[in-house]
């Protein structure tokens, strides 16, 4: 049980870490352009990321619930440079978007989600009567579902539109819906009290 509480608690920082290390690599090694640009702030989303997920790790060992925590600050600055980084991938590759029919798409997947989310997740009765820790617990919640959603919806544009770097869309898209199924999995337990 010790190992196991170990290992899921520090096996998330040295792939984060790695996969930073790519990214930055990545970046230096192509020419200056919208794809470079999108790679640096790849970059720079999974460096807030690890670092959010080092201070979660250090909470965790000193017996204190990060969650919502400073952790929650990087967790939260990770989407908006992910989302620069998938916009600046669809820039590269000269894909004409409906940028009005992607903005309607992305509401509705989203409050499609987050309603889903809302009602079986984070139970909005059994709120009325918790802590204020808790309903911005469920908030955070709420926002990392929704804007997992987003950036899945803007790196699902590369992938449905048949870049000739297919695979590159194809690894970050399925990369990151494995998180957006963590996210809801790690919500579930949160909310459920484990």
């Amino acid at each position: 049980e010790t190992v196991t509480h170990y290992v899921g608690l520090f096996c998330d920082d040295p792939a984060a870490l790695a996969a930073t290390v790519v990214a930055f690599a990545t970046s230096r090694s192509l020419p200056a352009g919208p794809r470079r640009t999108a790679w640096t702030w790849f970059a720079v989303a999974l460096t807030s990321y690890t670092v959010g997920t080092s201070i979660t790790i250090v909470s965790w060992l000193h017996d204190i619930d990060p969650f919502p925590g400073p952790s929650d600050v990087f967790f939260s600055s990770f989407y908006p440079a992910m989302l620069v980084a998938a916009l600046y991938l669809i820039r590269a590759a000269e894909i004409r978007v409906s940028w009005s029919q992607l903005f309607l798409d992305a509401v509705i997947f989203v409050v499609g989600f987050g309603t889903f989310f809302w009602f079986l997740v984070n139970r909005p009765n059994a709120l009325v009567h918790s802590t204020e820790i808790d309903v911005i617990k469920a908030y955070l919640s709420e926002a990392y579902a929704g804007l997992d959603c987003v950036v899945l919806l803007l790196l699902g544009v590369l992938l449905l539109t048949g870049v000739e770097r297919r695979r590159v869309a194809l690894y970050l898209m399925a990369g990151f819906a494995t998180m957006f199924m963590a996210d809801l999995f790690w919500s579930l337990a949160k909310m459920g009290g484990y």
